[in-house]
């Protein structure tokens, strides 16, 4: 699966395909029903984070809720409670209590569930444990009901989450239990997506002999169910907020191998710079608004139709030399342009004034001569690549077998051989023949697949786009002379040796992965829209813990191996002092 970030693309240029493509993503969603066991075993047990079991499942709720509001505002969410001692259902069913039908999201929805939820201990009773196999059924079939209408609908994903600490709700009734995997069954058969929620502690005997026959993941052993299905269920409810960004391809393009070969390739986007979403609203009705531009023509003050044409310019500075009237006003300087013979137009001036260049002046401009696609100039050593010369992020490329049948054969060839070979293929690329950036020079990367230990995929087969930099593009610092006789100073071995344990004690984790860290300022923001649209005070709201600050615990248990290293270097200490003493003294002289 490719994560697309569609915010990138105007859609201006696309194709029907793309359109179509675009439209039926916006118009997909969720449709997911809770499923609670509310029975008076899930009221008293408690979890090592000191919740009782119902408490945990209402903060899985809330945190799933409130961040299905930013990432897919569309989706619709049923809560269904079973093992309650009446009922509360459209279909009256016994021990079964809706809590929410199906609707869709909204600030108004997540306060009502909230609010509801705490007084979910009410509904339970002691008689539950007698029923628990009948109830489950009857919760099943009454989530059946609710999802039933968007069974043949092919944009709408259904899921069901069922929240429980119960292994074995039939208590072995045979009758019961087939009754119960029927349900289960007609759910599958409607493509909804079952997952379980085991409640517990960690290590506690969970069997998945029952859950197991229809729930795929239900698979381990009985020791270690419990703890790898929480670990499975853990990041869906994990409060991240965040927008999930569209899977779609950002461009239809195609590698040339000389004039005879073409390998058709779908670009995508895998990384993008995740920014605050700004929305212009009416501050009475709240409605969005949108933004136009138009072209007012200075004399008459009419506005300029899209066929009229206006001239593009740039500010230049130069050379003494034959120019047009400096900067004065845009009227002016128009005039002076046209009055200018074209053979002068483009020197260099003495002084700011404006270059002027019609629609199809401008056109040749940008038209870079290149033929759009990536066009192959040869093959390097994978050892070519530097990392640190990467001039904007990364891009992946795969082949378009859809639109173009044969093209994964011969781009496998190509694939496969540049992995054996370790070699990467240096190409130049231009999105479009008239793109505003120009070519860029690219490395085409093979990567190949990756799998888990239980078979699904984690990395897909293709090549990434890494762009490298033009000559124009380097820098290099400045170089501080030395004084006549100053020799160079190298480390020596102690302070070597202090700054290897210093490194070996700060070094962070295996499994730390930057992608798991939370941009600190969106989270705030989005903390702080959440409380306002469900009328909380901003100020007082928890606050998600900032992973972009130091570990205090790591540096405190490695505060001597600092300190030794500190003292490596006296002058450093010296230098400190020096500053905070001439600090002092200044201040001192200034109070006098």
């Amino acid at each position: 699966m490719f994560f697309y970030d569609a915010s990138v693309v105007d859609g201006d240029d696309d194709d029907e395909a793309t359109q179509a493509l675009k439209s039926a993503e916006e118009k997909s969603f969720e449709a997911v029903c809770f499923l609670v066991d509310v029975r008076k075993h899930m009221m008293d047990q408690v979890l090592p984070s000191g919740e009782t079991c119902i408490q945990y499942v209402g903060t899985c709720l809330e945190n799933f809720l409130k961040s299905r509001i930013i990432q897919s505002p569309h989706d619709k969410v049923a809560i269904v409670l079973y093992g309650t001692h009446g009922q509360s259902n459209e279909y009256g069913l016994d021990h079964v209590h809706v809590l929410e039908k199906l609707g869709s999201l909204s600030a108004r929805y997540i306060r009502d569930v909230t609010e509801a939820f705490q007084r979910v201990e009410d509904l339970s009773y002691p008689g539950s444990e007698d029923h628990r196999g009948l109830s489950l059924k009857l919760a099943l079939w009454t989530c059946s009901h609710m999802l039933k209408e968007y069974s043949k609908k092919d944009n709408v994903e259904k899921r069901v989450f069922i929240f429980t600490d119960d292994d074995d709700p039939c208590s072995g009734d045979k009758v019961t239990t087939s009754q119960a995997l029927d349900r289960m069954g007609a759910l599958k058969e409607l493509k909804v997506d079952l997952q379980l929620y085991p409640l517990g502690e960690p290590g506690e005997r969970f069997s998945p002999e029952f859950w197991g026959q229809v729930i795929e993941a239900c698979s381990s052993g009985d020791s270690d169910f419990l703890e790898e299905m929480q670990l499975i269920q853990a990041d869906k409810f994990e409060m991240i907020r965040r927008k999930i960004n569209k899977k779609k391809r950002w461009l239809k393009t195609h590698l040339r191998i000389g004039d005879r070969v073409k390998i058709q390739l779908e670009y995508y986007l895998m990384l993008s710079k995740q920014t605050k979403v700004q929305r212009a609203v009416d501050a009475r009705t709240n409605s969005l608004l949108k933004s136009h531009t138009a072209y007012v023509s200075h004399e008459t003050g009419e506005v300029l139709q899209k066929e009229d044409k206006i001239l593009k310019g740039w500010t230049v500075r130069g050379q003494n030399g034959t120019s047009p009237k400096p900067l004065g006003g845009a009227e002016q300087e128009s005039r002076a342009f046209a009055d200018t013979p074209r053979s002068f137009r483009f020197l260099s001036f003495s002084f700011l004034c404006q270059v002027h260049a019609t629609p199809l002046e401008y056109k040749c401009i940008k038209d870079c001569d290149i033929p759009p696609g990536f066009n192959l100039l040869g093959f390097k050593p994978a050892s070519y690549l530097k990392p640190h010369q990467q001039v904007r992020a990364s891009a992946f490329v795969y082949p378009n077998e859809k639109e173009h049948p044969g093209t994964c054969k011969l781009f496998l060839m190509f694939h496969e051989k540049m992995l054996q070979l370790d070699q990467v293929a240096i190409c130049s690329f231009a999105s479009t023949r008239t793109s505003s950036t120009g070519a860029d020079i690219v490395a085409l990367v093979a990567q190949q697949e990756a799998k888990d230990e239980y078979g699904n995929q984690i990395d897909p087969p293709g090549m990434w786009v890494v762009f490298l930099p033009f000559a124009d593009d380097m820098r290099f610092p400045e170089e501080i002379p030395r004084k006549k006789g100053e020799e160079v100073c190298f480390s020596s071995e102690d302070q070597v040796a202090k700054a290897r344990e210093l490194i070996g004690a700060l070094k962070l984790e295996g499994d730390w992965d930057s992608t798991y860290v939370s941009n600190p300022s969106l989270q705030r923001h989005y903390e702080t829209l959440q409380a306002i649209a469900l009328g909380e005070d901003p100020t007082k709201t928890k606050r998600a813990p900032d992973e972009t600050l130091p570990d205090p615990d790591r540096f405190e248990a490695a505060a001597r191996t600092i300190s030794r290293f500190a003292m490596e270097f006296p002058e450093m200490t010296v230098s400190k002092k020096r500053a905070g003493s001439t600090k002092a003294s200044a201040k001192g002289k200034k109070a006098k």
